[in-house]
């Protein structure tokens, strides 16, 4: 039997409370909705409590495993609270934002080693990232600039916000979630998880939301994803080494034959804010200068390369205020930190695929889980988020549910799932 489940057996008290606090945790990440409806101070008592319990119920386990494991993540922490010890005026807030984003960490280790837990999580993941997609789907029909909003708003208490909160409207970050996942969902169909019908449903939800949310990148990235489709199942990382040094290549041998054909999709895109997008795109491969919106983020990566060329040794953070463009994850890492961050940066990515690889080499869908984390990858570079909570939580617990199970056993308790909360 599982360490974790002997560990809670002796105190029904902690059980039920890691039960419901992770119920929470999943519900509040995953839902805009639920931080409207929990107090903010309630949902981080509940979660600092939660990793406490765990903490002290699994610290010899996690101290024994390969201390070379943490240290990356350990150092990327410490270099975050040195920049906000600098320049952060909320640092009780910002330290507690670094604790929430990094708190999949630690999940990673304990909660994938109870099948109970991994259950609950699955049902309570599934529930809140399927009707988000319906309710930003339907939003963002009649409002498209909702979500692109939700990323550029500052002030949590503007009214507008504070309605597409109540009204479960997903922004970049949910957008992005989405995206990452859909190489893993290919991956549950191709490995005989999900039937077709299912599988139609989810895709076609998913690229309605990503369609109408109007992130280019996320269209891009979706497609590449979804183009294993028409792969053989992909059992190794060779395979997706393989699949995207063709991709790669074939682009730079015929960038102008798919800018050309870019120009030509975007005709039957009715959409107007994305056809014109999908022509930028072409634009940029074609080489013609474009000063639309999308096209500053060009110059913004060009310039946070440039920044780090200038400071490749000590970053920004103490030479020039840690001045950084704000829009790639990794490459303001780099901007702000320097040669540490690089380092650190290269380390944890290293990092996170020597877990999945230890932890999933030998399940089916471990090809499929590696092409999610390497798309989590390409948006951390393009975007300021870093998806811990979906490659590292979200898409383990999946995959660990779907170890065992054939679709008949899926289907079953998803019936059961939907009479449970229809009830």
């Amino acid at each position: 039997m599982d360490l974790y489940v002997n560990v809670f057996k002796r105190n029904k008290f902690e059980t039920i409370y890691v039960k419901i606090a992770l119920v929470l945790y999943v519900l509040y990440t995953l839902m805009p909705i639920v931080p409207r409806l929990v107090d903010a101070y309630v949902f981080a008592s509940a979660t600092i409590l939660l990793f406490f319990i765990l903490l002290m119920n699994h610290i010899e386990e996690i101290i024994s495993r390969k201390k070379l494991i943490y240290i990356p993540f350990l150092i990327l922490i410490m270099l975050e609270i040195v920049f906000l010890s600098i320049y952060s005026n909320n640092r009780i807030y910002d330290l507690y934002d670094i604790f929430l984003i990094n708190l999949p960490i630690l999940l990673f280790f304990v909660v994938l080693n109870d099948k109970e837990l991994v259950k609950i999580v699955f049902f309570t993941a599934l529930f809140s990232i399927v009707v988000t997609c319906i309710t930003t789907t339907i939003y963002l029909r009649y409002d498209n600039e909702a979500s692109r909003w939700l990323a550029a708003v500052s002030d949590p208490n503007d009214p507008y916000f504070i309605q597409l909160n109540f009204r479960n409207v997903g922004g970049f970050e949910s957008i992005y979630s989405l995206v990452i996942l859909i190489p893993f969902i290919v991956g549950l169909f191709k490995v005989k998880r999900i039937d077709l019908k299912i599988f139609i449903v989810v895709i076609a939800l998913i690229l309605a939301n990503i369609y109408y949310s109007k992130y280019a990148i996320a269209i891009i990235l979706a497609s590449i994803g979804l183009m294993t489709i028409l792969l053989p199942r992909i059992k190794s990382v060779k395979k997706i080494l393989l699949f995207l040094g063709i991709l790669v290549v074939s682009f730079v041998i015929l960038r102008n034959e798919v800018g050309d054909f870019l120009y030509y999709l975007s005709n039957f895109v009715s959409y107007r804010d994305v056809s014109n997008k999908i022509r930028v795109v072409g634009d940029f491969l074609n080489g013609v200068e474009n000063t639309t919106g999308f096209n500053t983020r060009f110059p913004l990566l060009e310039e946070s390369l440039l920044l780090i060329k200038e400071n490749i040794w000590l970053g920004t953070t103490f030479t020039k205020n840690g001045f950084n463009s704000g829009h790639s994850f990794i490459l303001d890492t780099f901007v702000k930190y320097g040669m540490l961050g690089i380092v650190s940066i290269i380390l944890m990515y290293t990092s996170v695929f020597v877990l999945l690889y230890k932890k999933f080499k030998d399940n089916k869908l471990y090809g499929y889980i590696v092409l999610s984390c390497i798309i989590a990858i390409i948006a951390s570079v393009l975007n300021p988020g870093n998806w811990y909570f979906i490659i590292l939580f979200i898409i383990p617990i999946f995959a660990m549910y779907f170890k065992d199970r054939s679709i008949v056993e899926f289907e079953q308790n998803y019936i059961l799932f939907n009479k449970i909360y229809v009830v």
